[in-house]
């Protein structure tokens, strides 16, 4: 899902840049290298997914430095360089540095606009800040999105350029729109019902729960605690309770708070809990997770999370980040 939205935009930049570029035509008319490169660098800057799939331990990089603004300047510099000896090398042909640099911003630009639009954000202003900036509004497993995407890739691929342009375009736009007033009235009726300290909305592709609101409780009966809920109808506002978990005092919890990575993992989710998970010998693990993430595996025995590892005697042993990964929503 994720990489087809990405190729698809990456084909119609790609497309975009062909068409309004004074290179020399393609000498192979199903092998514009423009195109492939729009389409490449439109999945360049996951690359960084690499090193935590390899287990070390710098999960955090995700959507951080390559997809940065100062990230793509660099990212389109270096694959413009290689691309252009690669294509030299296989077909003997030199191609113009100025359109193929601009393929390749477009594709990688794409990239960090569709990121920038989905729940989880991207670090646009690496590495002056690690902030993640995002607009909430589309998640990045949304079918309808993926549609109009590979309509207007459709129509630009049989030569009917303005409506595959302006298509997605308008689709796109208007939908986008009409999230973010679903967004701002789920979360209206959600803050008259709940009394609860913080409340949060968020896009979520589940077929069975196209959003979630998220809500912190401080001064409850229960303790202080956090809920998911899953809202199917956006208009009616209604919801059903998809997650509630306590959140727990004790000094493992407390101990691991202070890690540095720990740190950034919580200020980076405002629905951070922790799950300690005791073993007969009096060893621990604390697992803090992401209250979003948790909706996924409620009950799972290796969650998603940041692994602080503890020995009988409480002194701290370890710590790892197991973190989020899924190429499906559904």
């Amino acid at each position: 899902m994720i990489p087809a939205s990405h190729l698809l935009t990456g084909f119609l930049a790609g497309r975009a840049i062909r068409l309004t570029s004074d290179a020399a035509p393609p000498k192979r008319s199903w092998l514009d290298p423009l195109v492939v490169m729009a389409m490449g660098a439109a999945l360049v800057p996951d690359l960084d997914v690499v090193p935590g799939l390899m287990n070390f331990a710098v999960s955090g990089w995700h959507r951080g430095a390559t997809h940065s603004l100062v990230g793509i300047l660099t990212q389109a510099l270096l694959i413009t360089v290689g691309a252009r000896l690669a294509w030299m090398l296989v077909f003997s042909e030199v191609l113009s540095w100025g359109p193929l640099f601009r393929a390749a911003l477009a594709g990688l630009a794409t990239h960090v606009f569709w990121d920038y639009l989905n729940p989880w954000g991207v670090a646009l202003l690496w590495p002056l800040s690690e902030e993640r900036h995002l607009a909430n509004l589309i998640h990045e497993g949304d079918v309808f999105v993926l549609a109009a995407l590979a309509a207007g890739s459709a129509l630009v691929a049989t030569r009917r350029y303005r409506a595959g342009f302006v298509i997605p375009v308008l689709v796109i736009s208007a939908y986008a729109l009409l999230q973010f007033q679903w967004s701002l009235t789920i979360k209206e009726k959600a803050g008259g019902e709940l009394s609860s300290d913080l409340i949060r909305v968020y896009p979520n592709a589940q077929i069975g729960c196209p959003w979630l609101v998220l809500a912190r409780f401080s001064a409850q009966i229960e303790g202080p605690h956090i809920e998911a809920y899953c809202v199917s109808v956006p208009l009616s506002g209604e919801r059903r309770l998809a997650l509630r978990e306590p959140l727990l005092d004790d000094p493992r919890i407390t101990a691991s708070a202070e890690l540095r990575d720990v740190r950034k993992f919580n200020a980076e989710r405002p629905f951070a809990f922790a799950e300690l998970r005791a073993q007969a010998d009096g060893s621990a693990t604390v697992i803090w997770r992401d209250l979003r993430e948790a909706v996924f595996q409620p009950q799972a025995e290796q969650p998603f999370g940041y692994y602080v590892h503890f020995s009988p005697g409480g002194r701290l042993t370890g710590h790892e980040h197991e973190w989020f990964l899924l190429w499906w929503f559904w």
